[in-house]
């Protein structure tokens, strides 16, 4: 099945082969990537600002790989499209990003995957910006694409 994944998925902005750097994204609220998905923007801890912006400033493509807490599924892709700003509080300044992918994939298909950079743990486990190693991290992207496509705009109720 591994070998399947080797297959680069389409309408890309970058190519695999790139220098990529992936990170898993939790939220505790479907609304929260419905909202980042409108406004092209995400907010996370300011003690994950360092590490995300090292791996932005290096050259990289910082892809974010996300999940909602107890969702027991991924839910998207998007690529860091700006440096990360401290903000007040607990909370950095929004920052761009663009949505790649909105899906839905179960955890029991990315279970398999491990991630050296976390004690060789499943990627299913990781905690919110930790950073999988790139193999698995193409990995876990690819089976993301190849997920069903999931519309999460957010409703025209939505302020």
């Amino acid at each position: 099945a591994m070998a399947e994944l080797a297959a680069e998925p389409e309408d890309l902005p970058f190519s695999m082969s790139d220098k990529l750097r992936f990170f898993v994204m939790k939220t505790n609220s479907p609304e929260k990537l419905a909202v980042s998905v409108g406004r092209r923007q995400w907010i996370t801890s300011n003690s994950s600002a360092g590490p995300l912006n090292a791996a932005y400033h290096d050259g990289s493509r910082v892809v974010f790989l996300f999940t909602v807490a107890d969702s027991w599924h991924f839910q998207g892709a998007a690529l860091m499209t700006s440096p990360i700003a401290p903000g007040n509080g607990k909370w950095t300044q929004p920052f761009g990003v663009h949505w790649l992918r909105t899906c839905s994939l179960r955890f029991e298909a990315a279970e398999p995957l491990r991630n050296s950079y976390d004690g060789n743990h499943s990627v299913i486990e990781a905690r919110d910006c930790q950073e999988l190693e790139p193999n698995s991290g193409k990995q876990l992207f690819t089976l993301l694409y190849r997920a069903p496509k999931v519309d999460v705009a957010p409703s025209s109720s939505a302020p």
